[in-house]
């Protein structure tokens, strides 16, 4: 009997998890880039079951809450971050991906994000420029996404991506730096060895001059 309660609350439970989790907010990044052969212009990522829960519940427990989404867009990956790690407008290689001609671009089908069955969409651009013939975003490294939340509404306030493009230049210049402090390692010691050979020819030298002559 108690073998089959315990199967029976283990259900319960599953079933419940199941069923909030279908009940709860839902909010999908949409990417598009214009322009671009349509079949390779549009991504969708929605959060993972984890990240979408504890978004739902920080966001929706305050107005003027907000928090810093990081996108992977190659392999669709999503987690929370601290602000302070996040790309801002003076970050090296920050692209902005926010879309100048709308002014949220949030769309919900309730009024409410924080009601149930709430699903929205953020209409996003992939800012990057396009590798040989892959989908625009694959040249996005990551993408990071500052939601708040007024008055039920969902407001993205910042977006930046972070290109594929910028991370080579990086790795180009710092195999530049370390080519040149290999080179100048290489130089000073040959300068070393150079200064010592010669100190010892000139003590060798005067260590001649003064042997005296019998």
């Amino acid at each position: 009997m108690k073998l089959g309660l315990s199967v029976l609350l283990t259900i319960f439970t599953a079933t419940y998890r199941h069923v909030t989790a279908s009940f709860r907010p839902e909010l999908i990044f949409h990417f598009i880039t214009p322009g671009v052969d349509e079949r390779l212009q549009i991504l969708d990522i929605a959060m993972e079951a984890k990240i979408d829960h504890l978004f739902a519940r920080v966001i929706c427990r305050s107005p003027g809450n907000k928090l810093t989404i990081r996108i992977g867009p190659k392999d669709g990956t999503t987690d929370l971050i601290d602000d302070k790690m996040s790309l801002h407008n003076d970050s090296a290689g920050a692209v902005s991906c926010l879309n100048p001609l709308l002014d949220n671009p949030v769309t919900c089908t309730e009024t409410n994000f924080c009601t149930l069955h709430s699903n929205c969409v953020a209409s996003l651009l992939a800012p990057c420029p396009r590798q040989s013939i892959s989908a625009p975003w694959k040249s996005m490294q990551y993408v990071d996404v500052t939601v708040s939340q007024s008055g039920g509404d969902l407001v993205v306030s910042r977006c930046f991506a972070f290109c594929e493009t910028h991370a080579e230049m990086d790795e180009d210049e710092s195999q530049r730096i370390s080519a040149t402090v290999v080179g100048l390692v290489v130089g000073g010691s040959i300068v070393a060895a150079s200064l010592l050979v010669l100190s010892f020819i000139v003590w060798s030298f005067k260590k001649h001059r003064n042997v005296p002559q019998n």
